[in-house]
C-alpha cells in the first residue's frame, strides 16, 4: 500500500498482488461489516451515493497501529492526517477501557517513535493522549501487566516504568523530572 501513490488508482495498481479477495453485490437494504484493517473498495453500478460509518471497536487498535507503522497516512493532506492521529487515540481509548489493555500497550510501544513525532508536531494530540493515559494509569488494571519492550521489572513498578519509558513525551516534564530539576530540589 505504501509504495503505490494516489488514492484513486491505488486498488487497481495493487490488484495483481492481492489474494483471497471477494466481490459482494448488495442493495440499498443491506449493509456489510468490514473488520478493522481490511482493504476494500466500494463502487456503485448505477450511480447514486454511498454511505459509510466509521466506528471503533476494542480490536481496532492493532490494525490502526499497523496503518501508522507503515506510514500509510503519508499520502493524506495535513487535515486528514490530524484526523487520522485523533482516530488512533479513539482506538487506543476504546481498547484501554474495554479489556484490550495488553494489545493497546503493545501497539503504543510498537510505534512509539512515530507517536513521539506526532506529539511533537501536534500539541493538541499530545494533550488528548495524556488525558487518555492518565485515566488508564489511575485504574487498578494498569498494575498487572509486564511490558512488551522487554522490561522485566517487578509488576508493582510497571506504571512507573511505562510512564518514564514510553509516555514521557506525552506526560511532559511534570511527570518525568529532568536531572537539573532533581538537582535543584535536592539543594533546597
Amino acid at each position: 500500500m505504501r509504495s503505490v501513490n494516489g488514492q484513486m488508482s491505488r486498488l487497481k495498481q495493487l490488484a495483481t498482488f492481492l489474494e483471497g479477495g471477494q466481490i459482494v453485490r448488495t442493495t440499498s437494504s443491506e449493509a456489510i461489516y468490514l473488520p478493522a484493517g481490511w482493504i476494500h473498495a466500494v463502487f456503485t453500478i448505477t450511480g447514486g451515493f454511498l454511505v459509510s460509518m466509521e466506528f471503533t471497536t476494542r480490536d481496532s487498535i492493532e490494525a490502526f497501529s499497523r496503518y501508522l507503522k507503515f506510514n500509510l497516512d503519508a499520502s493524506l493532506d495535513t487535515e486528514s492526517q490530524i484526523h487520522c492521529y485523533d482516530y488512533y487515540l479513539d482506538c487506543l481509548n476504546v481498547a484501554l477501557t474495554n479489556g484490550r489493555d495488553i494489545i493497546a500497550l503493545q501497539s503504543w510501544v510498537s510505534i512509539e517513535n512515530r507517536l513521539h513525532a506526532i506529539g511533537d508536531n501536534y500539541p493538541g494530540w499530545r494533550k488528548r493522549a495524556k488525558q487518555i493515559w492518565e485515566k488508564y494509569l489511575s485504574c487498578k488494571e494498569a498494575e498487572q501487566y509486564s511490558c512488551s519492550c522487554g522490561w522485566n521489572g517487578p509488576r508493582s513498578c510497571f506504571k512507573r516504568h511505562f510512564k518514564n519509558t514510553h509516555l514521557s513525551f506525552v506526560l511532559g516534564a511534570n511527570e518525568v523530572p529532568s536531572r537539573a530539576r532533581k538537582r535543584k530540589r535536592s539543594l533546597k
